[in-house]
């Protein structure tokens, strides 16, 4: 019998000692958050976004590397390698430590010029600098060398200047629109294969951790080497064992997707080798971009004549305006055009608002 006056199911049995078992906390009601004024959703963009590139190109010395940045536009170099010496190019005095190469850049984000890429030659000549920085912030005596700090935190810590100096150089794209180019000799290193033999590839010629720092940053790792094949000297009579040597064809060639041989990948759908030379790389690298933007400039034209003037005048004035804020423009367009009198009447408002 229920004495509870419950009849919603059997009743358990009273405290031996007398007292009641105190109820349960109610659950916290789940919710998504407080609501807010702002509405993430209404500012949802769709479509590529049209931003300046982080290259870095890794190769063996003389193969054309500082050449190949050179040929990006206006480009502007900071470094103390001697690659550029020979080229026509502008250069930062050469920096003495970490924070005079991030005072470099920070001095371009603050200030309007004509350069429209930076160049850093070469990354393996910068990372002493990030390596002597971490040890000075260590501040302590037995600190004079990053193997110093044990078991490998010298190069953990010294990942933290890398990015410093990775957020200092968006920040240049996104004040800017500057495109990055990172330079790097290749060292050969031993690729663990937990699968198999482990085997040799062409790698960065920086450690480990800030090479995959510096690879997992950048848009596009290419690999820059001398077309060569082999041919064979001399076998045995069973043909297992021979000597070779290697012929290079002397072509120079950017290789752009991972291969066992050598460390690369792009994120613009590039084939697997191109001419070394920055004219061939940014062509295709911006294919898909420029066809993309030439609809929307053609989409934009058919539209002027169905807006007032000015704001005609405004639109055809950022022909050269990123992809982004173009299909803003002419969203903002169709917008105006749909309404008989937005055609006629003066329209104080910036067409791509």
């Amino acid at each position: 019998m229920n004495t509870n006056g419950s009849t919603n199911g059997p009743v358990s049995a009273p405290p031996t000692n007398g007292a009641r078992k105190p109820a349960p906390p109610k659950p916290a009601p789940i919710t998504a958050g407080a609501p807010s004024q702002r509405s993430f959703l209404a500012e949802v963009k769709t479509g590529k976004l049209e931003q300046p590139l982080r290259v870095v190109v890794h190769g063996p010395q003389g193969v054309g590397k500082t050449t190949l940045a050179a040929g990006a536009p206006e480009p502007i170099f900071i470094g103390a390698e001697d690659g550029s010496a020979a080229l026509d190019v502008a250069r930062f005095p050469q920096p003495s430590s970490l924070d005079d190469v991030i005072a470099m850049v920070h001095e371009l984000t603050r200030t309007a010029t004509p350069y429209q890429t930076v160049v850093i030659d070469s990354l393996d000549w910068l990372e002493p600098m990030v390596w002597q920085h971490v040890c000075e912030a260590a501040n302590s005596p037995r600190i004079k060398a990053i193997e110093d700090f044990g078991y490998g935190k010298g190069y953990v810590a010294a990942l933290d200047e890398w990015r410093r100096l990775l957020i200092a150089l968006d920040q240049l794209r996104a004040a800017r629109r500057m495109h990055v180019v990172m330079i790097a000799h290749t060292a050969q290193k031993k690729t663990k294969n937990p699968a198999g033999d482990d085997w040799d590839r062409f790698a960065l010629k920086l450690n480990e951790k800030a090479a995959g720092l510096v690879s997992e940053w950048a848009d596009d790792v290419l690999f820059a080497q001398f077309e060569f094949f082999t041919e064979r000297t001399r076998e045995s009579r069973d043909g297992k064992e021979y000597q070779a040597k290697g012929v290079s064809t002397g072509r120079r060639l950017l290789y752009t997707t991972w291969n066992a041989a050598y460390d690369a990948k792009n994120r613009h759908g590039l084939p697997e080798s191109i001419e070394l030379s920055w004219p061939a790389f940014y062509e295709l690298a911006t294919a898909q971009t420029n066809e993309e933007r030439a609809i929307v400039l053609a989409d934009i034209d058919g539209l002027l004549p169905r807006v007032a003037p000015d704001v005609a005048a405004k639109a055809s004035a950022e022909r050269a305006a990123p992809l982004q804020r173009l299909r803003a423009i002419a969203a903002r367009l169709r917008e105006l055009a749909s309404a008989p009198a937005a055609a006629t009447a003066p329209d104080t408002t910036t067409a791509g608002a």
